[in-house]
Parts: C-alpha cells; structure tokens; sequence
C-alpha cells in the first residue's frame, strides 16, 4: 500500500484528508512542516499532501526541502484555503502534481489522489474519471439529506451554521460532528493567538491563523465567520495595517460570539464525564497494548476516551495518540503514556 504523508496545522483538516484517504493508502498525519521532514526522512512516502501557510515553515518551503533530501520528485498536493490564481500559480511551477482548494469532498481528495498516481506509473484515465465530481447531482442532495437527519436538533436550528453546507465538506453526519468538536476544543486558543499576534505586531502569524480559521470555520458551515476571516488574511496579505486595527475588535467578537452559541449549545447534550482514575487507567492499557503493537484494541480505547467529557490537558493528550496511532508511531504513544 503507498503511503501519503499528509501535513497541516489545523487537525480538523488532517482528519478529514485522512478519512478519505486512509481506506485505499497508509496515511502519515504530522501538523507542521519541521515535523514533516523528519518523518518523511524516517518514512519515505510515495507522496505528499501539504497546506501551504503553516507557522515557521510554508508548504512552498517544505517542497523544497524534501525535494533536496529525497533527491527525486516525490509527487506534492497542496491543499488550501488560499483562493488566489497567483498562489496556484506558483505552486504548479514549483513542480506540485497538483493544486486542490479547501473545503475539498472526500471523493474529489481521492480521486485526485489516484489521478497523481496514475499519471505518474503512465495509466490512461476515462473521460468518465475525469468528470467534475465536486458537482452536487440530486443523488448527493438525497445522500444530504438522510446525513442531516443523524443530526442533533440543535444544529439544524443554530442560525450561525450551515448544517447542509458542513455536510456537504464533512462527507457525513458523523465526521460532520467530529469537525464540530475539534473547532469547539480549538476556537478559544485560536482566539488568544490572534490577540497575541495583533498586540506584538506578529502580521505573518496573525496571517496564518486567520487564513486557518477561514478554513476550519467554513467546513463545519459558519459561513459568516468565514467570511471575516477572509476579509482579515485578505488585508494582512496586503499589509493592511490600518484595516486590520479598525476591524480586529469586530473579529474577535464575532470569533467569541459563535464559540458562545456553540458552546452553550453543545451543553445541552453533555458527554458522560470521566474520572481522572479511568482516564489514567486507559492510559495504562494503552501503554501496555502499544509495547504489542495492537492498532485495533488501542484505537478501540481511543476512540472510547473521545466520547467522554475529557478535561483539557487530556483531550490534548488522547489527540495526539489518536493523530500518532493513524501513523503507526508506536514509539511517540508509549513517550506519551510513560510520562503518566
């Protein structure tokens, strides 16, 4: 099986690009660019799927850098919110075998995906694989609907989303939900970054985070937040100082307002709370289970843990396994469980 290393600093989107990938390749899941080149060098995947602003290191950056250290042209995607020609561009005359923009469907990833290979080993692709498949058809419309039913009622009723919209780049009712979660457990420390960025001056970051949070808020159908996130990675691209310190305030209001509305929300149906001694036996259980190298009762575990009310530091720490488990890094899970 050909293995795809998939890197971004946003989970939801490593989670997403690795649900439509993970059933036809080995996906490789690391959400920055230094880490991606250590792995890589430890790896050796048969491709890379990259975003492109990422803190610290571009995608454009990380190109160049596994172009040095493989030698060859090991096929890179990037995958981006970034809606510009000029960006697409760029990446295409870098040598990227190919240039998706976010939110991408499930079906469209893969089958791009399968394109890259395939061109590469000289196969011929049907007109019929060539078909634009992002195109919504009354199938999808039918498949949407049964999604929407699974749920929960508030969603439909909350008039800051898109239900339809996040299901359409969820590809289901049960990623759909987990996209929900993660931008929940993730939109206050986004918050504290913007205002850390916009008090020291940091546009490049502030770029980034931004540029991030147009993404993550636009998948799960918060179309309006997504709209005010674009309008200030818009204005930092152009170093639009004065717009962004006329219109920060307004951003992080909006920001707080819909971590508000979706917070409250979700209170309404509390997971079950769990004790520090069961998570800590977990814990245990998975260490033990890592030194066999058992994928199956480990993620069984995991995804166990997800479904409770974890405190913080242990839903930061139960991620981090999950993202290590999908990647098979034994060695990174056991580090995390020696330490309890």
């Amino acid at each position: 099986m050909k293995k795809i290393l998939i890197v971004d600093d946003e989970l939801m989107m490593l989670k997403i690009a690795d649900r439509a990938l993970k059933n036809d390749y080995e996906t490789i899941l690391v959400d920055s660019g230094e880490a991606a080149v250590e792995l890589f060098v430890r790896s050796l995947p048969d491709m890379v799927i990259s975003d492109i602003k990422m803190p610290s290191m571009s995608g454009y950056e990380l190109q160049r850098l596994i172009k040095s250290k493989a030698g060859v042209n090991v096929p890179f995607i990037f995958l981006t919110s970034d809606d510009s020609k000029e960006s697409e561009n760029k990446g295409l005359e870098m040598g990227a075998a190919d240039y998706i923009k976010k939110p991408v469907r499930a079906d469209e990833l893969l089958s791009r995906v399968n394109s890259v290979f395939d061109n590469a080993a000289g196969k011929t692709v049907s007109d019929n694989d060539n078909a634009d498949i992002s195109k919504t058809d009354p199938k999808d419309n039918e498949f949407i609907d049964r999604e929407l039913e699974k749920l929960p009622e508030w969603i439909i009723e909350e008039p800051l989303i898109d239900a339809r919209e996040g299901i359409k780049n969820c590809a289901s009712a049960e990623a759909y939900l987990s996209s929900i979660d993660i931008f929940i457990r993730h939109i206050s420390n986004n918050i504290e970054i913007l205002e850390k960025c916009f008090a020291e001056g940091d546009i490049e970051n502030y770029t980034i985070k931004a540029h991030g949070l147009k993404s993550t808020s636009r998948i799960i159908g918060c179309m309006t937040l997504s709209a005010k996130a674009l309008e200030m990675e818009n204005a930092a691209n152009e170093n639009n100082i004065e717009f962004i310190k006329n219109n920060h305030i307004a951003f992080i209001e909006e920001c707080r307002r819909h971590e508000k509305a979706l917070l409250d929300r979700t209170k309404e149906e509390e997971k079950e709370e769990i004790s520090d001694e069961e998570v800590q036996d977990a814990l245990m259980a998975i260490r033990e289970f890592a030194i066999e190298e058992d994928f199956d009762i480990v993620q069984s575990i995991v995804d166990s843990l997800m479904k409770r009310a974890l405190k913080p530091e242990d839903y930061k720490k139960i991620s981090s396994i999950k993202i290590y488990l999908n990647s098979l890094e034994w060695d990174e899970i056991r580090n995390i469980t020696n330490a309890i």
